[in-house]
């Protein structure tokens, strides 16, 4: 059976992003997942981190297996970051991303995310986030889940992931009725396409969180995925992430399926 839906293939406190502009539209392109992506590109230094971002192929490329690679580079003292961001906005329904490698263990300033953000500042820019990273504190937990603005305590889920091997799968399912956000160990992407978080069993979970606030309303947010630095501090070496698939199940929608 083969999913008909496109697939293919989140601290301390501080993970806002505001002022993240969308990529220009002359922005170089990546197809991952049967979606289209743009490349962010930064002249100086931007949100979050604040970091430099590069559009080119050390920080930004797909591999023969037509995963997407996103890695913080670092050349003489300056790091770059990457990030790519959707072609479109999607609006309610259930985002899921499959990661390879271990991002458990990463160096404290790195910080791997998965979010929704509007320009608009409505709704803190409707950001809807997955990280993991520190923050800069070896002694932090080292994962997160966060509807903004952060610093009200009931938006925030800070957890540990230990990885049980280099699949990790990442979700979250918006609708009017509230946000459900989850990682799981393993690659699961299809059977959460086909059945939902109901086909997840106790074991694959890593982390499970309802969110207990006022849900935002969807508007222009588009989905991104980035790799950077907290507060710019270099790390010990070149951090790489690499994703195997993204899906997007929109909310009310039936299971497409044919053999």
């Amino acid at each position: 059976m083969t999913i008909v839906l496109r697939t293919a293939l989140v601290v301390l406190l501080a993970s806002g992003v505001s002022g993240l502009a969308l990529p220009q539209a002359n922005a170089r392109s990546v197809e991952f997942s049967d979606w289209t992506w743009l490349v962010r590109r930064s002249d100086g230094l931007e949100g979050p981190g604040p970091n430099r971002f590069m559009d080119n192929q050390r920080t930004v490329w797909l591999d023969l297996n037509s995963h997407l690679h996103l890695k913080v580079w670092v050349r003489d003292k300056r790091a770059y970051a990457a990030e790519v961001v959707l072609d479109r906005s999607l609006g309610y329904g259930t985002y899921i991303v499959e990661s390879i490698g271990r991002i458990d263990d990463m160096d404290p300033q790195v910080v791997f995310g998965m979010f929704t953000y509007d320009d608009s500042p409505a709704y803190a820019h409707r950001e809807i986030d997955i990280e993991y990273g520190r923050f800069g504190d070896p002694a932090s937990t080292n994962a997160q889940f966060v509807v903004q603005p952060f610093d009200i305590e009931e938006n925030r889920y800070r957890f540990e992931v230990r990885q049980q091997g280099d699949y990790l799968t990442h979700a979250f399912r918006w609708d009017e009725n509230g946000i459900r956000f989850a990682s799981f160990h393993g690659h699961i992407a299809e059977a959460l396409v086909r059945e939902g978080f109901s086909a997840v069993t106790e074991r694959q979970v890593a982390a499970l969180w309802d969110y207990p606030g006022d849900v935002p309303p969807p508007g222009n947010e588009r989905f991104r995925i980035n790799l950077w630095l907290y507060q710019s501090a270099l790390p010990s070496r070149d951090h790489e992430v690499v994703l195997s698939s993204f899906a997007f199940v929109p909310a009310g929608a039936p299971v497409k399926t044919h053999n």
